[in-house]
C-alpha cells in the first residue's frame, strides 16, 4: 500500500502522460499531442475521404505523414512569424472571406459546407490568416539582400528545366468536322467525309462545311472547339492536331466517335524559358528555400520514424 502512495505521489510530481497527451511530436519546447494528432486525421478524413474508400496500410501512413508534418511546420513558421512581427490584414481577410462567399452563393451556404466536412467557420478565418502571414513570410526571405551563387542557380535551372521551366504546347484553337460511324456505316461516312474535304479544298469555308455537313456539337459554331492542351483530346484526333501545320485541314482521321476533319488555326510549340529569363525567380526561389530550410533547423524538431519525408 505504501509502494503504490509513492507511486502515486511521483505521479502527480513528475507528471502521468496517458495516451492521450503523450507528445508525438515536437517543435523546439511545443508538443503535438496524441489527441491532437488524431482529431487533426479525423476532421482531414471527413473532409479529404470519400466515405466508401478504404485506404491501404501504404496509403494511411503517408496521409497521416502529411497531416503530421504539417502540423510541425504550421507551428514552426507561426513561431518565426510571430519573431518577425508579421501582422494579419484583416480588412484584407474579411475580403476573402466574402469572396468565397459569393462562390457559394451566401455566408450561409459557406458554413453549412464547412461545417459538414468537420470544421466551423472560425477555423477556416484561421487558416486564412496562417495563409496570409505565411505568403508575406515568403516574400520576407524573397526580398532578402542575400547574393545567391551563380553556381547554385545553374544547377537549379539544369535539375528543373523539363519540369517548371517548360511550357507545353497548347492548340489555342481549332476547329473539326465530325460524322459519326457505326458497324453499319464506316464505308459510307468515310466516303462522304473525303468529298467534303474536297469540297473544302476547292474554296468552301471550312466553318461553313462544318455548320452545312458536321455531325458534331459543334456544328453550330462551325466546328470551333476552341483551346486544349496534350491529353485533353482522344490519342487520334490529338496526335493530329498537334503535328499538322497550322491552317492546314486534316485528311480525314478516325476516332472512336467517327471520322474527322481537323482545321487548327493557331497553336503555340513546346517551349522552355532560358537560364537569364528563370534567374530572377530562381534565385528568389533559393532563397525562400534555404530560408525555411534554416527554421526547421532551429526549430528541433522530433517526430516518429514513419512520419520522415523522403529525400527522393
Amino acid at each position: 500500500m505504501k509502494k503504490i502512495l509513492l507511486l502515486c505521489i511521483a505521479a502527480l510530481l513528475f507528471g502521468c502522460t496517458t495516451p492521450e497527451n503523450r507528445a508525438i511530436a515536437k517543435v523546439s519546447n511545443v508538443k503535438i499531442t496524441q489527441e491532437e494528432f488524431d482529431i487533426e486525421v479525423a476532421k482531414l478524413t471527413k473532409a479529404m475521404v470519400p466515405e466508401d474508400y478504404v485506404m491501404t496500410d501504404e496509403e494511411k501512413v503517408m496521409f497521416h505523414s502529411q497531416i503530421l508534418n504539417n502540423m510541425i511546420f504550421k507551428i514552426a513558421h507561426t513561431k518565426k512569424m510571430d519573431e518577425l512581427n508579421i501582422a494579419v490584414n484583416e480588412e484584407l481577410l474579411e475580403q476573402q472571406m466574402a469572396q468565397l462567399s459569393l462562390q457559394y452563393g451566401s455566408e450561409e451556404a459557406l458554413i453549412n459546407d464547412i461545417e459538414s466536412r468537420g470544421y466551423t467557420f472560425d477555423e477556416i478565418k484561421d487558416e486564412f490568416r496562417y495563409q496570409q502571414r505565411l505568403s508575406d513570410l515568403s516574400q520576407y526571405a524573397a526580398d532578402q539582400d542575400i547574393e545567391v551563387p551563380e553556381e547554385d542557380i545553374e544547377n537549379f535551372y539544369n535539375e528543373n528545366k523539363e519540369t517548371v521551366f517548360k511550357q507545353d504546347a497548347a492548340v489555342n484553337s481549332a476547329r473539326h468536322i465530325l460524322f459519326l460511324v457505326d458497324d453499319t456505316n464506316k464505308e459510307q461516312a468515310l466516303k462522304d467525309i473525303t468529298e467534303v474535304r474536297e469540297k473544302i479544298m476547292a474554296g468552301m469555308d471550312f466553318a461553313e462545311a462544318a455548320i452545312q455537313y458536321s455531325q458534331g456539337p459543334s456544328a453550330p459554331n462551325g466546328g470551333q472547339l476552341g483551346g486544349f492542351q496534350r491529353g485533353q483530346m482522344v490519342p487520334e484526333f490529338e496526335e493530329v492536331a498537334f503535328t499538322i501545320p497550322v491552317n492546314q485541314v486534316s485528311g480525314p482521321v478516325l476516332s472512336q466517335y467517327g471520322y474527322h476533319l481537323i482545321l487548327v488555326e493557331d497553336r503555340t510549340e513546346e517551349t522552355f524559358a532560358t537560364l537569364e529569363e528563370a534567374r530572377t525567380y530562381i534565385a528568389q526561389r533559393i532563397k525562400v528555400d534555404n530560408f525555411f530550410d534554416k527554421i526547421y533547423e532551429d526549430a528541433k524538431i522530433t517526430k516518429p520514424d514513419w512520419a520522415e519525408e523522403s529525400k527522393e
